[in-house]
């Protein structure tokens, strides 16, 4: 599902979900900013895609469900 991009000393690391769709042209500017999360002690999931009903989808996004953002698929999750 998800594998270790980037990892730091401090702890904060950036993962990259398999499905992730490197070729989307803000890709890397996503994962710039995910790095800067990163260097700060955070750690940052880059998030594919999904659709609503699937499995995969209430795993990933299952904290958006009841919230205005259900359906959505953020780019990019901070923990």
């Amino acid at each position: 599902m998800f594998k270790t991009y980037k990892q730091y000393k401090n702890g904060g690391k950036v993962l990259l979900h398999e499905s992730i769709d490197k070729n989307k042209s803000d890709y890397k500017d996503i994962l710039t900013i995910a790095c800067e999360f990163a260097k700060r002690k955070k750690i940052s999931k880059l998030t594919p895609v999904l659709h609503h009903k699937s499995k995969e989808y209430k795993e990933i996004y299952g904290t958006l469900s009841g919230t205005k953002y259900d359906w959505k698929c953020p780019d990019l999750k901070i923990i």
